[in-house]
């Protein structure tokens, strides 16, 4: 849909998308981020072959972060696609 979005309609649909996706990312984040914040409470108990919990907060911290990271990407291709459909609609753009 991205390569044949030409109307104001298609764009706003883009732009829901975007804003779906990044409503979701930000969920996944939160959730690592509270998986993160009680693993750091609770002593290791699952190692790997190399003495290291798999189960640590650094691997939530990150997966957190990278998921925060992809969602504003997400907003912002949102508001591009917005800003594009309103153009679109007022005229300013031409198909």
């Amino acid at each position: 849909m991205l390569a044949t979005a030409k109307t104001s309609a298609d764009q706003q649909k883009l732009a829901a998308h975007y804003h779906d996706k990044a409503w979701q990312l930000t969920a996944k984040a939160q959730d690592f981020a509270e998986h993160a914040d009680l693993l750091a409470t609770q002593p290791a108990t699952i190692e790997s072959k190399q003495g290291i919990s798999c189960q640590c907060t650094s691997h939530y911290r990150y997966f957190s972060k990278r998921f925060g990271e992809e969602a504003k990407e997400g907003e912002d291709l949102a508001a591009q696609h917005d800003h594009l459909a309103q153009r679109l609609r007022t005229g300013t753009v031409q198909n």
